[in-house]
């Protein structure tokens, strides 16, 4: 639904957008992004990007994000872009982005020059420190790396051998897990 409220609110707009679609969108199928997108590329000013675009330097090239609480968002924040999220998600109050309460107020800000928002240093650095707790290990972690799901069937195979090399990381991050189910704390 988002998607389409997007191109419905820019349909006029005097940007050019570009859609990327997940990565992993082949692998997981279903509706195609392009599929969804087609009434509206019409338009000159809104495009579907190829899957094997580079995301980052797609990202280094435009003015702003739009994301659903993608990783995109807080990777384009780190990088001093504006970044629009739709919706209440996983880091819509982190301080380092653009985030609409409602419906309304997405296609509000849509229609405002908010690609002109460009994140303050307070900003940036909100956004690398939210990286760095997002993305980086714990030293007591070790070599208890998960690898990405997009591994899918092999991730079957991999991840015995590696809770089975990582037992004391692993207690201890079964542990950690369940202080923080017994707490008040909304994200890991």
């Amino acid at each position: 639904d988002w998607v389409l409220t997007t191109c419905k609110a820019i349909e006029k707009s005097n940007y050019n957008y570009v859609f990327k679609p997940h990565p992993c969108e082949d692998f997981f199928g279903g509706v195609k992004l392009s599929s969804v997108l087609a009434p509206f590329l019409k338009n000159k000013h809104i495009k579907v990007s190829p899957l094997d675009w580079n995301s980052s330097e797609l990202m280094h090239s435009c003015d702003g994000v739009i994301t659903f609480h993608g990783t995109t968002g807080i990777e384009a924040a780190t990088i001093n872009k504006p970044v629009l999220v739709p919706d209440f998600g996983k880091y819509e109050r982190s301080g380092f982005v653009i985030y609409a309460r409602n419906k309304e107020d997405y296609i509000s800000t849509l229609k405002q020059n908010w690609l002109q928002n460009h994140p303050s240093y307070n900003t940036v650095k909100l956004a690398l420190i939210f990286a760095a707790l997002w993305f980086c290990v714990p030293k007591w972690q070790k070599r208890l790396l998960y690898p990405d799901d997009i591994l899918q069937e092999q991730l079957i195979s991999i991840i015995p051998k590696i809770l089975l090399n990582n037992i004391q990381p692993f207690s201890k991050e079964v542990i950690t897990v369940g202080k923080w189910l017994k707490s008040n704390i909304r994200h890991y």
